[in-house]
């Protein structure tokens, strides 16, 4: 069993995140990550997006007067060469408030030791601050991946058993697995097709995955909309599993099911 404790892991019903322990950091590689929150004192900023939670973490330092605008703008890291603020938009500066610009050319895993000379910068308490995100699977531990990886697997299977026979959901998980392959080749980061733990985010790289699926010379158009319908039963199940997306299921779970096996003995 997986010590989950040893790489910082939090859970949030079966999505797992890592709590970035800012007292400590080194540099982890955080590229392709996103951000699941950040909580300063009583109050959370809950986005995706790095840059806009520096935007919100540089504005409540300043609300607290923790620091100011002043400081920010001769303020320099550790970590880059680059001019973290500007008073002015330039190219890649994005404002965060008047008189001051961020820059947005930044690495996300540099952002981070970023932040933290932030916080440490303005006296701030770690204590005081939480910060979740969600990393790439490229980024992941091995064992990590595999636990993950082979939970979605038995998950998809429970999810198919009140549907199908045991010989049909083994075509299915079979086929899924030979596609993996290529689909690790062509979405690096996110690594494998079961490695996902959102339906909106999974439905975003199975359209992509779809369009180069059409153009694999050596299918048949017969055998290219199979492994469609696998590839959307997979979407559906990522959808009512983890339930992360507020989208609308593009094909009626059923009817996925009925056009899937359609002609096959039960």
């Amino acid at each position: 069993m997986i010590d989950f404790n040893k790489y910082n892991i939090i859970f949030e019903g079966l999505c797992h995140y890592y709590k970035i322990d800012l007292s400590s950091l080194t540099f982890i590689d955080y590229e392709s990550s996103s951000l699941h929150y950040i909580k300063l004192f009583d109050e959370i900023y809950h986005r995706r997006n790095w840059t806009q939670a520096m935007i919100w973490i540089t504005n409540k330092l300043i609300d607290y007067r923790l620091t100011s605008i002043e400081s920010l703008l001769v303020f320099k890291s550790h970590c880059t060469s680059q001019e973290l603020f500007a008073n002015t938009t330039t190219n890649y500066f994005i404002f965060v408030r008047e008189g001051l610009y961020i820059n947005n050319n930044i690495g996300t895993s540099r952002r981070i030791l970023i932040l933290k000379e932030l916080i440490t910068k303005s006296a701030v308490d770690f204590k005081d601050i939480e910060v979740l995100a969600k990393k790439a699977p490229q980024n992941e531990d091995a064992s990590i991946n595999d636990f993950f990886g082979s939970r979605n697997i038995d998950l998809f299977v429970r999810y198919l058993q009140p549907y199908k026979n045991e010989g049909s959901i083994r075509v299915i998980i079979n086929s899924l697995k030979n596609f993996d392959k290529y689909f690790s080749i062509l979405f690096p980061t996110k690594k494998s097709l079961f490695l996902f733990e959102s339906g909106g985010d999974f439905s975003n790289y199975c359209g992509r995955f779809k369009k180069e699926i059409q153009n694999i010379t050596s299918l048949s158009n017969i055998q290219k909309d199979k492994i469609k319908l696998y590839l959307d039963l997979l979407k559906s199940f990522y959808y009512e599993t983890y339930k992360l997306s507020k989208g609308t299921l593009e094909e009626d779970v059923e009817l996925v099911l009925d056009n899937l096996f359609e002609g096959e003995d039960e």
